[in-house]
């Protein structure tokens, strides 16, 4: 992970809510809630998208597919200067 670094102290005796646009794999959340679910007292997930090849399977899904998703953040480049 990089800076800046999550305050986990801020967590402890808190209950908390990962979430993420895609469970693609699930390796990313999967990490953040085993960080966060090592601090608060109760960790849970929720995402847009989850695809079937994911190695979590989040709380919350809006959507399960394993379609390609392309976000309108995502659909373009990134800006330059």
């Amino acid at each position: 992970m990089l800076p800046p670094l999550l305050d986990t102290g801020a967590l402890v005796g808190r209950r908390a809510l990962v979430i993420d646009d895609v469970a693609d794999t699930g390796e990313t959340l999967a990490l953040v809630l085993r960080l966060v679910a090592a601090h608060a007292a109760e960790a849970r997930s929720a995402v847009l998208h989850a695809k079937p090849r994911s190695i979590i399977d989040p709380d919350l899904v809006w959507r399960r597919t394993a379609r390609w998703i392309t976000f309108p953040w995502s659909a373009l480049p990134p800006v330059t200067l």
